[in-house]
């Protein structure tokens, strides 16, 4: 990779992270697919936490079980996550995308993942009143599964690791980027549900009175579906983007980038 600032590096990651999510359909469907039960289950559990209220701590051991669904899914995106990374990884280094080699996650690779995983959701959650906190945590557990590759056995391995992959102007810069992303998702899936509501009252005989009263933005749950579907639809380009920072940040650590730089510009010089 070329030496460039940190913020010409975070946009060339959105390009290219871009790219690899074009030339890994099945790969990118493959994350959705696993990432869409937990979606699904956090949103039915806050909007039940939502109704509850007060009254959420008498129905405390439904909630737990619950939770331990959404807990169960959401160790499962985590594999789709590690498998999605490791696709994009080959790809990235020019090498064929082997369906053995991307399945064949190493079980130190994986608990690394799911330890740096599990902390940042901790902390998420813990300073979620806190939004530019949640935010930047978010940020920082899509680096979890790039950070977690190789990165050696005990509990600050994997903690060190991350501080090598995740640089701040990046994280800054593909944040921003990511977030008004996910406005206009947003508010694409909203005028979407809208323009399907519209196409069904023009076919005539059919009572859309229920459906305009549940797919409105007054509703918190359809608010909470409408985020969800949003950061599913993000979710591959999120975590390619993050993959390139993260190989540009090993290669800066390493020298690579100056070694190809070095090599670009004495075949340029060489060239007639």
């Amino acid at each position: 990779m070329s030496a460039r600032s940190g913020a010409g590096a975070a946009l060339d990651a959105l390009g290219r992270g871009a790219e690899l999510v074009r030339a890994l359909p099945g790969w990118s469907a493959l994350l959705i697919a696993t990432a869409l039960p937990v979606r699904l289950l956090t949103a039915y559990l806050i909007w039940q936490v939502w109704l509850l209220g007060d009254e959420a701590r008498h129905h405390a051991d439904a909630l737990a079980s619950l939770a331990l669904l959404a807990l169960a899914a959401w160790t499962v995106s985590l594999v789709g996550r590690h498998w999605f990374v490791r696709a994009c990884r080959s790809h990235a280094d020019g090498g064929r995308v082997s369906v053995r080699g991307v399945l064949r996650v190493p079980p130190a690779d994986l608990l690394a993942h799911i330890y740096l995983a599990l902390l940042l959701e901790l902390l998420f959650w813990s300073l979620l009143w806190s939004v530019v906190s949640a935010w930047l945590i978010a940020a920082l557990a899509a680096f979890a599964v790039s950070a977690a590759a190789g990165c050696g056995a005990g509990l600050v391995a994997p903690l060190r690791a991350l501080g090598t992959v995740a640089r701040p102007l990046p994280i800054l810069v593909l944040g921003f980027g990511f977030t008004l992303a996910m406005a206009l998702a947003f508010f694409n899936l909203h005028f979407a549900a809208q323009a399907c509501l519209w196409l069904a009252g023009g076919a005539g005989g059919i009572d859309l009175v229920q459906w305009h009263a549940l797919l409105d933005l007054s509703r918190p749950l359809y608010v909470i579906q409408l985020l969800a579907g949003a950061t599913l639809l993000l979710e591959p380009f999120w975590i390619a983007a993050l993959t390139v920072s993260a190989l540009q940040a090993r290669a800066r650590r390493d020298g690579e980038d100056l070694r190809q730089w070095f090599g670009d510009l004495s075949r340029h010089e060489g060239a007639p």
